[in-house]
């Protein structure tokens, strides 16, 4: 899949309508908005296959259940990573998209969703301030990660699972809610500044 081109192929063109559930409005748009319409459908077809890999594993797997929520969130978070290895290397090209500034609250909305499903099925039911932090913590995290995969050419992504695994720990580790946050955000908006401007995006 190309998020450059102006058509999509045979097999991204049914992901596209199979997760937008409302081809003939995007078909409408997609001289204007095709690349904005497959990124987002994408990403919501990435969302529903991943609520069902992660609710069989709570339903099947043992092991997965006895897992502490630090675990359950590396678990969750490669779940939605593996979704996305068919178009790693390619997936720059999305985040440019994403990146473009009338695209962002459509970025910002995939992302909450991501957060808030990776920790409601890790078991965060966090009903103050630390609700805001967990999630601004992972988002931090799984952004960092995403990016880090784009540039990984290990065998079956092996060093985006060290990444993951090390930043996790890092998270897991810090007592400071405020710091680790800070830590995190730092990170991932440098690291998401730098891949804009290898796109070519003044920001």
């Amino acid at each position: 899949m190309s998020f450059n081109n102006t058509k999509p192929t045979t097999d991204s063109r049914s992901s596209f309508q199979i997760a937008q559930g409302n081809a003939p409005f995007c078909a409408s748009v997609w001289v204007d908005h095709g690349k904005y319409c497959l990124v987002d459908a994408f990403l919501k077809y990435c969302r529903q296959n991943h609520v069902a890999m992660v609710e069989k594993a709570l339903t099947d797997d043992e092991e997965f259940k006895t897992l502490d929520t630090p675990e359950k969130i590396k678990k969750i978070t490669a779940m939605r990573l593996d979704l996305l290895k068919p178009y790693a290397h390619r997936w720059s090209e999305a985040l440019a998209i994403m990146a473009y500034p009338s695209n962002i609250p459509m970025s910002v909305t995939h992302l909450a969703e991501l957060a808030d499903d990776v920790l409601f099925y890790a078991g965060d039911r966090s009903p103050d301030f630390n609700w805001y932090i967990n999630r601004a913590g992972f988002a931090a995290i799984y952004t960092s990660t995403e990016l880090f995969m784009t540039q990984d050419k290990s065998p079956d992504f092996f060093e985006t699972a060290r990444f993951l695994d090390s930043r996790v720990a890092q998270a897991a580790q810090l007592k400071d809610g405020k710091k680790e946050l800070d830590t995190m955000l730092e990170f991932g908006a440098k690291s998401f500044l730098g891949l804009l401007g290898t796109r070519g995006i003044r920001v």
